[in-house]
């Protein structure tokens, strides 16, 4: 079975567009562990200077089985920094939290690190490609197994003008 959570945004420089929300299926086996909820925001700031700032939190819900082990958090911050040629350079770091449990039957801490290629032409058009990849975690009974995707659309117009689409998916398989 599988529990997935899907949030678009479209972001436009200065402004943001009101989110679109499909609607976070919740996963119940026999011993009631698994309940998966995941919200995107994307923030854009466009100062006078036509100068970016990009903020991007990801958030993914915790997950209780019968003896408290799993609590997953992952915030994903995006950097902007702007040369003087008006070329945008992000690096995006990501990071899993630490997995809080009470046994001693495989308990893991995960880091993830992402990078974002930007491709800045001459006619100021950006293509932003972020990849975000992590999050397994196997316990004695082999049920948690997670993978998140995040992939940001590509930006490309002449009037200098951002749009932003952020698709975020979480699978959950349960042996």
């Amino acid at each position: 079975m599988q529990a997935k959570a899907l949030l678009l945004l479209s972001l436009s420089a200065g402004a943001i567009a009101g989110p679109m929300f499909i609607a976070v299926r919740k996963r119940r086996d026999s011993d009631d562990t698994q309940i998966y909820t995941i919200d995107s925001k994307a923030a854009d700031v466009a100062d006078t200077d036509d100068t970016q700032i990009y903020t991007i939190d990801t958030k993914a819900a915790e997950v209780a089985d019968t003896d408290d082990t799993q609590i997953y958090t992952i915030d994903t911050k995006a950097a902007e920094v702007e040369d003087t040629d008006d070329t945008q350079i992000y690096t995006i770091d990501t990071k899993a939290a630490e997995i809080e449990g009470r046994d001693t039957d495989d308990t893991q801490i995960y880091t993830i690190d992402s990078k974002a290629a930007d491709v800045a032409d001459t006619d100021d058009t950006q293509i932003y490609t972020i990849d975000t990849k992590a999050a397994e975690v196997e316990d004695t009974d082999d049920t948690q197994i997670y993978t998140i995707d995040t992939k940001a659309a590509e930006v490309e117009d002449t009037d200098d003008t951002q749009i932003y689409t952020i698709d975020t998916k979480a699978a959950e398989v349960a042996a």
